[in-house]
């Protein structure tokens, strides 16, 4: 009798020291782990794999759209899920053991803290008109006469045609008056001032020049200042 009981007590004692090892395990849940993987694929497609594996309920807003590369193998179901969302711009909230997966819209800075910021929102990108900053041409002087220098080859030329390349090679614009009849003429100028190359040629065809507001040079018949107007009653 006493070793029955001896035996029981033995018994007994054995499974009271095993049962904290025992149990022990069962408040601590293991890591559920998952395999994922895409080529191309669309976002929607990987989280129904994802949350499929682990039983899990969850509801994708409309519009989510992504595709996705990736390769997970035994890895977490949160780390997946926050490496999937991640990469798709999502966010995932738990709410009641769903998980609701939506777009993870960034809000844009407000015009408040735009302003505390001390920076300046723009309504729209800056345009600049590239005709209201072209410089002015500079003034033709009787300094401009003198520092601009011609090099002509021009046998046998119309006028016009003559103080069209010098006006060309020199940058000063040069008007031929209607006055001024036609004519040819040889012009062979060696880097001679812009002066001496209209003496010359004005001289030759007994015309006249003058600058105008210091924009160009008229080129004019002598004629022209010396007629004398006759009418008759």
């Amino acid at each position: 009798m006493k070793t029955r009981n001896s035996l029981l007590l033995s018994l007994a004692l054995g499974v009271l020291a095993l049962t904290p090892a025992a149990f022990a395990g069962r408040d601590q849940a293991a890591p559920t782990l998952v395999t994922v993987a895409a080529n191309n694929t669309d976002v929607r497609t990987v989280l129904h794999d994802l949350f499929g594996q682990t039983k899990q309920n969850y509801v994708i807003e409309p519009g989510v759209r992504y595709a996705l590369y990736l390769s997970l193998d035994k890895v977490d179901f949160d780390e997946a899920l926050a490496i999937v969302c991640h990469l798709a711009k999502l966010k995932a909230e738990k709410q009641n053991g769903i998980y609701y997966v939506s777009e993870d819209k960034v809000l844009a800075p407000s015009s408040n803290s735009a302003s505390r910021s001390g920076v300046k929102p723009l309504d729209s990108p800056l345009h600049v008109d590239k005709a209201q900053f072209k410089p002015e041409p500079p003034a033709v002087t009787a300094t401009t006469l003198k520092t601009k220098h011609v090099t002509t080859r021009l046998a046998k030329t119309d006028i016009r045609r003559v103080f069209a390349a010098i006006s060309k090679e020199t940058g000063v614009p040069i008007v031929v008056d209607s006055t001024v009849p036609q004519c040819k003429l040889d012009a062979f100028l060696e880097k001679t001032s812009l002066k001496y190359a209209l003496d010359q040629i004005a001289g030759a065809a007994k015309l006249r020049y003058r600058i105008v507001e210091k924009q160009s040079i008229l080129v004019y018949s002598d004629e022209t200042e010396n007629r004398v107007a006759v009418s008759s009653d």
